[in-house]
């Protein structure tokens, strides 16, 4: 039998959890940890959100004369979805650089299909409930404030540039 294998490396390889090859327990050692995933949640926000435009979308469309201003709803939700998918496609492949230029394409696409999505979002929800609506537009700037305070209290330097 072999008691012992040997990896590429040549470091020990034993069956026990946490026992090196020479038979002492290693003991946890407890140290800050900064992992680096604020881009691949920020993506997966970009698509959920750029999903969730699209199926308001097709709901609208599907509801169609029930819904008033659709016309309207559905005008503003067809060109958000080009410019958030330009901003997943920017944020996805990491083409954004110190230069002034991709820093004004990348806002420029987020500007444009959150506030036309935003817009039409409101709009339907408009079509519901005005009180729904009014509460969701507080409440958008409410979490706005929040946001941005926490971000001022951060220790880390400004990650929006």
């Amino acid at each position: 039998m072999v008691e012992r294998l040997h990896d590429i490396g040549g470091m020990p390889y034993t069956a026990g959890r946490g026992v090196p090859s020479d038979g002492q327990p290693v003991h946890a050692v407890e140290e800050p940890m900064r992992v680096r995933t604020r881009e691949l949640v920020a993506t997966a926000a970009i698509a959920a959100y750029l999903l969730f435009v699209a199926a308001l979308l097709l709901a609208v469309i599907a509801a169609g004369p029930a819904v008033p201003g659709a016309s309207v709803i559905v005008g503003l939700l067809a060109v958000s979805l080009p410019a958030l998918g330009a901003w997943l496609y920017v944020d996805f492949t990491q083409w954004v650089g110190p230069e002034l230029v991709s820093r004004v394409v990348r806002w420029s696409a987020m500007g444009v299909g959150i506030l036309t999505s935003g817009i039409g979002l409101l709009l339907a929800v408009w079509n519901y409930s005005r009180v729904a609506a009014i509460v969701a537009l507080l409440e958008v700037g409410v979490l706005y404030l929040a946001i941005s305070g926490l971000s001022l209290l951060r220790e880390e330097p400004d990650w929006r540039r």
